[in-house]
């Protein structure tokens, strides 16, 4: 909005000050949350970075302070964990970052079950997500799906905050870095607690390597320099990005590891 003001004195009016402009910051999120939260309530919320336990018994936490990368066209696993009643349990992302859960693809999970323990979740971003910090919304709630504003009876909301990061675009499965020099990862497919190999004439080298997760997130790095790399038990079964480095250039090529 465009403004000016002017001060009307006993001498009469002062003029008008050149024009200034403001941004309204909107309606902001609705409210949400649950009556009574003591027996219906999240004990275990696990996103990407985000990791929390049992929060306490109100029917809603603004937990906005605590924040997870998620890659666009991503897969993104997890976990929640709540009352053993008959719980329903629902997440939304603000992917077009308009305040706003009801908007086609923002209900991104939902579950109900009597089930206790981790239970496990999982949801694609979409790979045209907005890019930028936006808002996670998590509810469980006893008997009924929750929906994404106003109250209900039993049950309880969170709030987190998600950074949506552009989709990273990686070169062939098998890359030249200059004449008569090729690298190649294998096995590919490769099971889990075993070692990946790679063939290259550059053996003598120690090459820095980084394994991303989907997410962008760093599981594992270091260096070789006997084409060998035991992988760690962090290692677990999903899709990775194997970074490396040789002749100071990166390559990335996608490895699945199995059972």
């Amino acid at each position: 909005y465009n403004y000016s003001v002017e001060a009307i004195c006993n001498s009469g009016p002062s003029g008008y000050t050149t024009i200034q402009t403001f941004t309204t910051t909107g309606a902001g999120y609705c409210t949400t949350g649950g009556v009574s939260a003591t027996q219906d309530n999240l004990s275990l919320v696990w996103v990407g970075s985000i990791q929390i336990g049992y929060s306490g018994a109100n029917g809603y936490y603004d937990l906005t302070n605590l924040s997870t990368n998620m890659t666009q066209g991503a897969t993104i696993n997890g976990y929640v964990s709540g009352g053993n009643n008959n719980e329903f349990y629902r997440i939304w992302i603000d992917y077009n970052h308009n305040n706003s859960f009801n908007d086609a693809g923002e209900l991104v999970w939902e579950l109900n079950t009597t089930a206790t323990g981790w239970l496990t979740l999982s949801f694609v971003v979409p790979a045209n997500a907005m890019t930028g910090a936006t808002r996670m919304r998590i509810s469980i709630k006893r008997d009924s799906a929750p929906l994404s504003c106003g109250s209900f009876p039993l049950g309880q909301t969170e709030d987190f905050m998600v950074n949506i990061v552009p989709l990273r675009v990686f070169s062939n499965e098998t890359v030249t870095v200059q004449k008569n020099l090729k690298a190649e990862i294998y096995p590919n497919p490769v099971k889990k607690g075993t070692s990946l190999h790679i063939n290259s004439n550059m053996s003598s080298q120690i090459i820095p390597f980084v394994i991303y997760d989907m997410t962008g997130r760093i599981i594992e790095k270091g260096s070789f320099n006997d084409n060998i790399i035991k992988l760690s038990n962090q290692i677990v079964p999903d899709t990775y990005i194997f970074e490396y480095a040789l002749n100071g250039k990166k390559f990335y090529k996608k490895i699945l590891v199995t059972e």
